[in-house]
């Protein structure tokens, strides 16, 4: 039995995922498993540099991904606020 993304992650053309320090460590192998199966991935960020890399990356491998930055700073109250607002639009 093959052990890749595609024996566990269906399809998930029309879904929409948010992965917090998706640019990094496991939260990167989130984003680009979720986006390799069609997600719209947004990586939750202080870090837009990082975003880039990481969106970088991500196309790289899959050249049709949908990957946005969220600006979210988990230690800071007003930020998960307006990121909240922002992603509400």
């Amino acid at each position: 039995m093959s052990n890749n993304s595609h024996d566990f992650i269906p399809n998930l053309a029309g879904k929409v995922a948010v992965v917090t320090g998706g640019h990094t460590g496991l939260g990167f192998g989130t984003s680009i498993e979720l986006a390799k199966n069609g997600a719209r991935v947004y990586i939750a960020s202080r870090s837009a540099t990082k975003f880039k890399a990481a969106k970088r990356d991500i196309l790289s491998e899959c050249p049709d991904a949908d990957v946005r930055y969220l600006v979210l700073d988990l230690a800071d109250m007003d930020s998960v606020q307006d990121a909240a607002m922002m992603f509400a639009q």
